[in-house]
């Protein structure tokens, strides 16, 4: 029962459909923040194949790097970076701080599932990866323009 709502939350949260279309035309720190955000998205499914099959060491190393992620992401946002086609919401530079702290829990998140992946806690886990997606999903919420 726990795979389907954490399938859907994937591609919900993800993969929508115009991933491919939203980077045409970046360029700079836009760019690479986007190219950024592509590769965790592509990490978090990886790490989802990896549970599946209890492959822990895996799991850790990739959420080892959507740590690191987490720790530098508000760099990529620097004032003036708003410029199309960012698709950064206003809220992020009216109010950084609230920003940057979605991206600490985030890191956070991250790093339960390093902790839950170095244990081989595969309930553990699974947990992890759902508060890592429900951090990206709630901060998509807020700081990021539809």
């Amino acid at each position: 029962m726990k795979k389907i709502p954490l399938f859907l939350l994937i591609l919900s949260v993800f993969f929508p459909a115009w991933l491919g279309v939203a980077h045409q035309g970046a360029t700079g720190i836009v760019k690479q923040r986007m190219d950024a955000f592509k590769t965790s998205q592509k990490q978090l499914k990886s790490i989802v194949a990896a549970a599946k099959v209890e492959d822990f060491d895996t799991t850790e190393k990739l959420a080892k790097s959507l740590a690191e992620w987490g720790k530098k992401m508000p760099e990529y946002f620097p004032a003036g970076s708003q410029v199309p086609p960012s698709e950064a919401a206003p809220a992020i530079w009216s109010d950084f701080s609230g920003f940057s702290r979605a991206a600490e829990i985030y890191t956070q998140s991250a790093e339960q599932l390093i902790t839950a992946s170095t244990a081989g806690d595969r309930e553990a886990v699974f947990a992890a990866i759902r508060q890592v997606g429900q951090s990206c999903k709630s901060c998509h919420a807020t700081y990021r323009a539809d």
